[in-house]
């Protein structure tokens, strides 16, 4: 074997082995059967159409599915549809495969509130705390449901309250959220 292949190969044997803390590894989730693997692709296209009970029941059944899913939901991440991003994050919380820690963290970036939270309450789901903040800001959002949201979300992963109620006036909600930031900073510390 020539030294250029050779090396080519040592750096793409190496460049495998290194461990990128932002993605997750594919390949260690089992691949779907054929009708599977089209069950999944459908009700992944379908997730971004879908309202109310037809896309709850789509996702229980995408969590249902298990690993072999995962890809699929992780490619759902990186969705055009907000719907399918937000969606895929839910799942995977419901899973709760820790592996797919990385990518939810990810998420956490998102341009859209919805997935931005719907990625913390999944880390949260599986005892990642990372996504505590964005549950935290969320409560002084001006859009009532995404306040609420990150306040169920909040109190049901701590068991915490703080008084907070997301349709309260303004200024009691943010003496609820003040008490929720100085929680939060605690524990953001308590983790280093």
């Amino acid at each position: 074997m020539n030294r250029a292949l050779f090396a080519s190969l040592v750096l793409l044997v190496f460049a495998g082995c290194q461990n990128d803390k932002n993605s997750v590894d594919v390949s260690e989730y089992p691949e779907p059967t054929t009708f599977l693997r089209q069950e999944i692709e459908d009700r992944m296209a379908a997730l971004a159409y879908q309202t109310e009970s037809q896309l709850y029941q789509n996702m229980i059944r995408l969590a249902y599915v298990g690993e072999p899913a995962v890809p699929f939901l992780l490619e759902g991440l990186e969705s055009e549809h907000v719907r399918v991003r937000g969606s895929s994050a839910y799942i995977l919380g419901l899973m709760g495969d820790r592996r797919t820690i990385p990518a939810l963290r990810n998420a956490l970036e998102d341009e859209r509130d919805v997935v931005r939270y719907e990625a913390a309450t999944a880390l949260g789901n599986m005892g990642d705390r990372e996504g505590y903040l964005v549950l935290v800001a969320g409560l002084s959002d001006t859009d009532i449901k995404n306040r609420y949201k990150a306040h169920e979300a909040l109190s049901l992963l701590t068991g915490l309250n703080f008084g907070y109620r997301h349709d309260d006036p303004p200024e009691l909600r943010r003496k609820a959220a003040l008490k929720w930031e100085a929680w939060a900073d605690r524990v953001s510390h308590d983790d280093r």
